[in-house]
C-alpha cells in the first residue's frame, strides 16, 4: 500500500489566519450593510415624514385659497348688495323729494283758528322732514295780512326760531285771544238794516264758537 503526501502551498496556520481575516471582513461588511440599511430606513422614514408635511402644507394652501375665494365671493356679494342698497336709497330719496315738492303749507292770514292751522303745518313739516330752522322759514313765508305784523314784535334772531314764531302767533291768534276779540265784537254787534234775525243769530253764534 502506497501512501502519498499531499503538499500545500501555505502552512495550516496561515490558512486559519486568512480565514479569520475573511470572516472578520465579512462581519465588517455585514455590519456596514446593516448600518447602510438602517440609514436607508431612517432616510425613508424622513422622506415619508417630509412627504406628509408637504401633503399637509399643500392641503393647507388649498384650504386657504378656497377660503379666500369664498371670502372674495361674499365680499363681492356684499359690495353688490351695498351698491344696490345705495342706488335704491338714492332713488327712494329722489322720489320722496319729488313726491313732496308740492306739499307746501297753506297761507295763514289769521281768519282760521291758529291751532287748526298749526296742526296742519306741523303734519306737513314732519312729512317733509324739516328742521326747526326750516319750519321757522316756511312758517314765516306763509304769513299773510295782519299775521305778518307779528314779526315786527320779534328780534331778528327770534324770527329764525320756530318756537318764538309759534309763541307769537299763539299769543295773537290763539283760541284765547280770538275769544276775547269775538266777545268784544259781540258786545258792540247790532242788527244792520235789512238783516234778518236768523242771519244775526248765525253771526252771533259764529262769534261765540
Amino acid at each position: 500500500m502506497l501512501c502519498y503526501q499531499v503538499s500545500v502551498g501555505l502552512p495550516p496556520q496561515d490558512i486559519l489566519d486568512k480565514l479569520d481575516l475573511f470572516v472578520q471582513q465579512m462581519k465588517k461588511q455585514s455590519q456596514q450593510m446593516k448600518e447602510q440599511s438602517q440609514e436607508i430606513k431612517e432616510q425613508s422614514q424622513e422622506m415619508k415624514e417630509q412627504s406628509q408635511q408637504l401633503r399637509q402644507e399643500e392641503l393647507r394652501i388649498v384650504e386657504e385659497r378656497c377660503a379666500r375665494a369664498e371670502e372674495k365671493h361674499w365680499e363681492a356679494q356684499l359690495m353688490q348688495f351695498t351698491s344696490r342698497r345705495k342706488q335704491w336709497k338714492i332713488k327712494w330719496t329722489q322720489g320722496h323729494q319729488v313726491s313732496h315738492k308740492w306739499r307746501k303749507p297753506a297761507e295763514f292770514d289769521g281768519k282760521v283758528p291758529w291751532e287748526a292751522y298749526q296742526a296742519q303745518f306741523e303734519l306737513l313739516a314732519d312729512v317733509n322732514g324739516w328742521s326747526d330752522g326750516e319750519r321757522a322759514l316756511q312758517l314765516v313765508t306763509c304769513l299773510r295780512g295782519q299775521t305778518v305784523e307779528v314779526l315786527s314784535h320779534l328780534a331778528p334772531a327770534q324770527r329764525a326760531s320756530y318756537r318764538y314764531v309759534v309763541e307769537a302767533l299763539q299769543c295773537h291768534f290763539g283760541d284765547l285771544q280770538q275769544a276775547e276779540v269775538h266777545r268784544s265784537c259781540l258786545k258792540v254787534r247790532v242788527r244792520c238794516r235789512g238783516e234778518l234775525l236768523t242771519q244775526l243769530a248765525q253771526k252771533a253764534e259764529s262769534l261765540v264758537h
